[in-house]
């Protein structure tokens, strides 16, 4: 069906609605073909109505029985009609409006005019005229503001706000020593400032040194018990403890898991003793930072003074 519409958008000849009809007639699309067929009767020249319209007219019969017939009428020309919510061609339509049997939403439309939406039933083979009136769209328009007294500015005098100058400073003169001037300062334990202990680090130090010692244990003790196992099954052999080398038998399976068990327990108890040292370690480290030093500070201050400048000097361990 697409390509029937595409070639009749290219050139409008009747053969394409009238072998478009009949396609849409065998599948049973009723409302299509009838529609269809309308168009290919009124498109169709004297000549090849007289050929083939008996033919047409009587499948079009046959078609209009399965569904309705619209004619709608209004008073604005070009008027758009749609059926439910689908365009439908502007008014007046060449041909009548084939819709499927049932209740339909009708609606006509215009720019500038109020729609005017009905619900139209229809039965097989039943026809139906609609006349519309559309009415003009009311504006309304929101009344203009009253106008308000222009503002009249004032001016207004403020108090002077500028503070009166300073007197000058009498300068005094400044007294001339001559030669150095030494302050002795005594000496004093200078102590440094201590660094907070870190309670984070304390705590998590404590709790890895107490789940690595458990988990150390724990693998130990899993790992001893795994190869008294191991050797319990291989001490009834004739042939020593290795007598189960080699063989596939169920003693070896037994013994070989049992090896297994025991040497992966070693790593987990090793593994766990050594997150045990380093939380330890957290914690030493955090004690050692935080502890103050020991050494005393001791200091000499020099002062000379000079006409027009001077100096200082401060010499001691601090």
């Amino acid at each position: 069906m697409e390509r029937f519409q595409a070639a009749w958008e290219i050139h409008k000849n009747p053969w394409f609605m009238c072998e478009r009809g009949g396609i849409e007639a065998e599948m049973g699309r009723a409302r299509d073909a009838a529609q269809s067929l309308t168009a290919c009767l009124r498109l169709l020249n004297a000549e090849d109505k007289k050929a083939i319209g008996p033919t047409i007219e009587r499948m079009l019969k046959e078609m209009r029985a399965r569904v309705g017939e619209l004619i709608v009428k209004s008073n604005v020309p070009d008027a758009e009609v749609l059926i439910d919510g689908k365009a439908m061609g502007k008014l007046p339509t060449e041909d009548p409006i084939f819709v499927e049997p049932g209740s339909h939403r009708v609606e006509v439309s215009a720019s500038g005019y109020a729609s005017d939406m009905r619900v139209a039933v229809f039965h097989a083979g039943t026809s139906m005229i609609l006349p519309s009136r559309l009415e003009p769209m009311r504006v309304e328009v929101a009344p203009p503001s009253p106008e308000r007294a222009p503002v009249e500015l004032k001016e207004v005098e403020k108090p002077s706000t500028l503070a009166p100058l300073p007197l000058p400073v009498e300068k005094k003169a400044v007294p001339v020593v001559k030669g150095p001037v030494s302050i002795p300062m005594e000496g004093k334990a200078a102590e440094p400032e201590r660094a907070p202990v870190r309670a984070a680090v304390i705590l998590s130090g404590l709790g890895l040194s107490v789940a690595g010692a458990a988990v150390g244990a724990a693998g130990l003790v899993a790992a001893s018990t795994a190869r008294q196992d191991a050797k319990a099954l291989t001490e009834p052999g004739e042939t020593g403890s290795n007598y189960c080398r080699g063989a596939a038998n169920d003693p070896c399976v037994a013994v070989y898991n049992a090896m297994d068990k025991a040497i992966n327990f070693t790593v987990v108890g090793i593994a766990g003793i050594a997150v045990s040292i380093v939380g330890g370690a957290f914690i030493g480290y955090e004690f050692v930072r935080s502890a103050p030093g020991k050494e005393a500070a001791n200091a000499r201050v020099t002062l000379m003074a000079a006409p027009g400048g001077g100096s200082l000097q401060i010499a001691g361990r601090f």
